[in-house]
């Protein structure tokens, strides 16, 4: 995939369940985005329960796509992800993966950090950042942390939080066409009607270079823009307001900023 070069690194972002028995093409592109053979990936198993099961399973998969080392990184307390071991990994890194889990782990346990500090300085210096399921949550500012089952959600049922900031003109969710959570994200999207809505379904992802950005893998991204809804004063339902939706499949491009869908090439 050719992008344009962007001042800060390539995020992946995966809508969870990403393939690792098969041709494993999203993280296959995460392995090449972070220089193949010479990859030093460090794994962030903050988000889960069980962050030594996880954590060895992605290091044997990324070994076998190719990587030249993965680094398995567990924070499970508070203050713990200051430890000299945690920002030796990510300053030693290529790219830096979060786990799927429980969002809200992730940025109480590191958010505000010197590890989130040390994570967005290296970003912003060409670091490849990704992050599945949960990781990629809290790839987002405003971050849903939770809500009721689908499929009505109301605007003030949706839990929000704050993720880590990588790219805050969106809010992401994941699962999304497989869990049914159109409603969720539009009522999310109701809230911040100047954030694009971003639900990415299983073994699907975004790879984002700058302002532009791919989707990848075998499923679709659902956008949801609320930028033209016109709603009485005070009203913040989901039944008054208009949104527009849009589903972009694999190999489709766009950017984030215009929402303008690009051409093959990267061309306009």
């Amino acid at each position: 995939m050719e992008l344009p070069e962007p001042s800060t690194g390539p995020l992946v972002i995966v809508g969870g369940a990403e393939d690792k028995t098969g041709a494993c093409v999203i993280l296959r592109e995460l392995v090449r985005l972070a220089g193949g053979c010479s990859a030093r990936m460090a794994v962030f198993t903050v988000a889960s329960e069980f962050p030594r099961q996880v954590g060895a399973r992605y290091g044997d998969v990324l070994t076998r796509l190719g990587a030249g080392r993965v680094d398995l990184v567990h924070v499970e307390q508070r203050g713990q992800d200051d430890l000299p071991d945690a920002i030796r990994a990510v300053e030693a890194a290529t790219a830096v993966f979060f786990t799927g889990g429980i969002q809200s782990r992730i940025t109480d346990l590191i958010g505000g950090s010197q590890l989130a500090t040390v994570l967005h300085r290296r970003w912003r210096a060409g670091l490849v950042v990704g992050g599945t399921s949960a990781g990629a949550a809290a790839m987002s500012r405003v971050m849903i942390v939770g809500s009721p089952g689908a499929p009505v959600v109301r605007p003030d049922s949706v839990i929000l939080g704050e993720g880590l900031g990588f790219v805050p003109e969106v809010i992401v969710d994941q699962h999304f066409s497989e869990r049914r959570r159109l409603g969720r994200l539009q009522a999310t999207v109701a809230r911040h009607p100047d954030l694009l809505g971003l639900g990415i379904d299983e073994n699907t992802a975004i790879v984002l270079c700058g302002d532009a950005y791919e989707v990848i893998g075998t499923g679709a991204v659902t956008l949801v823009d609320g930028r033209s809804t016109s709603v009485p004063s005070g009203d913040d339902s989901v039944a008054t307001r208009t949104f527009t939706l849009r589903m972009l499949g694999p190999g489709q491009r766009s950017r984030l900023r215009t929402r303008d869908l690009l051409r093959a090439g990267g061309a306009e």
